[in-house]
């Protein structure tokens, strides 16, 4: 919508507009939020994007009916004002009730400090006056823990905190394990079925293989088993080369050679299955009850036209996943290392009855196979099963270990993976998949594919293990069990860890979403772990995390020393360094809102359309100043390495700097190379 027709909608019939553009479209809405925290991220163009200036889309195409998942380069440059919500023209036009939330439960036990993040959120400097003693405790050395975890540390750079984990990791001793994560893209219902009604395919639309092209393929329960003997045969292979028997390490091949010829064979057959073809689709259409059957050749052309257009659009969506979700704002990597002993932060709510939620932190005390953590499960799904089917227990209503109980789970479970067609079934039945299975696990101890019985895993940690275990519901179990079914080919263990509660869990992947409305959703099953002996201050934001150390350092941005520094719970836990007043900056914007909240003054912000020319003024200046500096001293070169150098203006306020321009070495960033503060030119 072009900006002159926007503020005719808005505008009212006695100010010359139409007034017909009711805010929110009309819905009713409660908006929940602290403006003093960090600012809105601005928008900005993904790597897809082309860099001739054209709109943000990731090819020439769109969805079928369906532009919304695009944005205009209107919208990113409004994005790009970092502006607030309450700034919006929908926002004065509805006239929000508001009401201030003041019961804090993070810090409730410290009044004390809760009385510092109040003066620091405000930007109600000096602080040393009022709370001398809080800022005196904060900057106290944490004690040493005996259980092994180490402080969490807060940064404001990326740069920081992954060069800062990437050496700690390092020096650990062992072994380390790669989790790789396992990401879907699956189209909506609603979009489907525009594409089967343009191309009039509802009489087969029920028809096998009709999204074959854009699904991960459904393979017999063999493929499945043959995959994880391939697995426990290279477990096994290891063991053998360790040992040097080479003599048993030519069956080992053998077999693994059979296994692999069985599961393409496999992969050939369900290939040709998915093709639809003339043949396949007169079958289909003899078989359907209607009198009016089109001819198989029509029909056929349609569906060719249909998958083409469904291909092109699942690589749209795909594209767009990719740039807006999967690279750039999903909490979790597409793959990371873990080793024993790394210190590690919870990124999902695991527990909350435990206190196991995103932020908590732990340790990982060792690493437990797949396979055998899969059986596990399976065994206490088939132990419930026996004792619901005993006299003493048959027939008791309410118990949560009941036959009826158990299958109505697993309907559940298979009724959640129907509801959309393109997600890949694990199983018929979840039961069925697991009790196949059960038999062949003793009493905590693995079957391998040469029939000695041998476990990985330490008898005390496989105690632990199998504890909780019993103690999880039944739905718990399945829902674990089917987590397992998106493990990664590459993922042989996973991690075990002793969180700062004392609590010791295996953890497995859990599904990260993005839903693209009316498109479809992205999907990340991943390990909900990071390691944490740093984390920038950004990505903490919404966390409570129980052992904690901040570095103030170089704050560039408004609010962000307080979402820092609120993160922990109490003086005891958490420790401030370069504590500066000079780091604590408060939006002036966002102090006249809350002081018009208040009843304190009258203040009606700039809006977003309101404040576009002047943002685009300013965009084209600081546009022309980049090409003149670029021309300036583009050309200069490092005088140790005599490598490119780099002209860029400087952001951050550190040191008093921000809106200068360097001259520094693209290569590396200190150590005598160039970086040199340079003019800037009146332009």
């Amino acid at each position: 919508m072009s900006l002159h027709l926007l503020r005719m909608r808005w505008a009212s019939p006695h100010e010359g507009g139409l007034g017909d553009m009711p805010p929110w479209g009309g819905m009713q809405l409660i908006v929940v939020g602290d403006f003093f925290q960090l600012p809105p991220v601005p928008n900005h163009k993904s790597s897809s994007s082309s860099s001739s200036g054209s709109s943000n889309r990731c090819d020439d195409s769109y969805l079928l009916e369906n532009e919304e998942l695009f944005e205009t380069e209107y919208n990113l440059g409004v994005g790009k004002q970092g502006v607030y919500a309450f700034q919006s023209r929908s926002w004065n036009k509805t006239q929000f009730g508001a009401i201030e939330l003041t019961e804090v439960h993070r810090q409730a036990n410290d009044e004390g400090l809760l009385n510092l993040l109040n003066a620091i959120r405000e930007g109600q400097l000096p602080l040393a006056a009022e709370h001398r003693g809080v800022l005196s405790s904060i900057r106290a050395p944490l004690h040493a823990r005996t259980d092994g975890i180490l402080p969490t540390e807060l940064h404001t750079k990326n740069r920081v905190v992954d060069e800062m984990n990437k050496s700690a990791l390092l020096k650990l001793p062992g072994k380390s394990c790669r989790y790789v994560s396992k990401d879907m893209v699956v189209l909506d219902g609603k979009y489907k079925e525009k594409l089967k009604k343009k191309y009039k395919l509802s009489k087969v639309a029920s028809m096998p293989y009709l999204w074959s092209c854009v699904e991960e393929p459904t393979y017999p329960k063999r493929w499945k088993e043959a995959r994880e003997e391939v697995n426990a045969l290279d477990e096994k292979k290891a063991l053998l080369l360790l040992e040097e028997n080479f003599e048993d390490l030519v069956g080992v091949r053998d077999q693994r050679k059979k296994l692999e010829e069985e599961i393409s064979t496999i992969e050939r057959t369900e290939a040709e299955k998915a093709k639809i073809t003339l043949e396949s689709i007169t079958k289909y259409m003899e078989s359907l009850a209607s009198n009016e059957q089109e001819t198989a050749s029509i029909c056929l052309d349609r569906i060719q036209a249909f998958q083409e257009q469904l291909k092109r659009d699942f690589d749209t969506l795909s594209k767009h996943a990719q740039a807006r979700f999967f690279q750039e704002d999903c909490r979790v990597g597409k793959e990371f290392e873990l080793k024993a002993q790394a210190q590690v932060m919870l990124l999902w709510n695991l527990d909350l009855a435990s206190k196991l939620a995103n932020g908590s932190r732990g340790v990982v005390s060792g690493f437990v196979p797949v396979v055998e953590y899969r059986q596990l499960l399976q065994k206490q799904v088939k132990t419930r099963s026996d004792e619901s089917k005993s006299p003493e227990t048959k027939g008791k209503k309410g118990d949560s270990n009941s036959t009826d109980d158990t299958n109505e789970t697993a309907v559940a479970i298979s009724s959640q993976d129907a509801s959309s067609d393109q997600a890949r079934p694990v199983a018929s039945s979840c039961n069925e998949n697991i009790d196949d299975d059960a038999d062949s696990v003793m009493d905590g101890s693995t079957m391998d594919t040469s029939g000695a019985s041998k476990s990985q895993i330490d008898p005390i940690l496989m105690k632990e293990i199998v504890d909780h275990i019993a103690t999880m519901s039944i739905d718990s179990i399945h829902r674990e069990h089917q987590s397992m079914e998106h493990v990664d080919d590459s993922m042989k263990e996973l991690p075990f860890v002793r969180f700062k509660e004392g609590q010791g869990r295996v953890i497995v992947p859990q599904p990260f979403q993005k839903e693209f409305r009316s498109c479809g959703t992205a999907t990340r099953y991943q390990i909900p772990l990071s390691l944490a002996w740093a984390v920038t201050i950004h990505k903490s934001q919404g966390m409570t995390i129980d052992w904690l150390r901040v570095n103030l350092t170089g704050c560039f941005s408004d609010g962000q020393a307080y979402v820092a520094c609120s993160r922990g719970r109490s003086v005891d836990t958490m420790m401030v360094e370069n504590f500066s007043e000079g780091e604590i900056k408060s939006n002036e914007i966002v102090k006249r809102f809350y002081r018009a909240l208040h009843g304190d003054l009258q203040y009606s912000p700039p809006t977003w359309s309101d404040s576009l020319a002047h943002f685009e003024k300013t965009a084209e200046s600081e546009a022309k100043l980049k090409k003149v500096m670029a021309s300036r001293y583009g050309t200069k070169r490092c005088t140790l390495c005599q490598q490119p150098c780099s002209v860029t203006m400087v952001r951050s306020n550190q040191n008093g700097n921000r809106g200068k321009w360097i001259v520094k070495c693209s290569v590396v960033y200190s150590k005598g190379h160039t970086f040199d503060f340079v003019p800037v030119p009146s332009i």
